[in-house]
């Protein structure tokens, strides 16, 4: 279903930054799928031609996520190179 909103963004990045369903100041009225995006909020979308586009690098959560997997890829090249230095290789 589609609903009336009232979004306020970041003047230069037109980050969504706050969703409401009345009218106030400087938000911009803009028509939006229900239920809304569960990161709408979290600063993970962006106002454009007014649809809410997910942008992925705003993505704090996802952002972890990578740098789990990095740490966790770079704990195993560190073990493998350990292991072959005991080993005199």
């Amino acid at each position: 279903m589609i609903k009336t909103f009232y979004v306020q963004t970041e003047k230069d990045t037109n980050k969504v930054t706050d969703v409401i369903e009345y009218p106030y100041e400087d938000y911009i009225e803009t028509l939006l799928e229900t239920p809304l995006p569960p990161k709408i909020l979290a600063g993970c979308y962006k106002l454009l031609a007014g649809s809410a586009v997910y942008v992925p690098d705003w993505d704090k959560d996802q952002k972890i996520v990578d740098l789990e997997n990095q740490t966790a890829e770079y704990m195993v090249d560190l073990d493998f190179r350990l292991s072959n230095i005991e080993l005199g290789l």
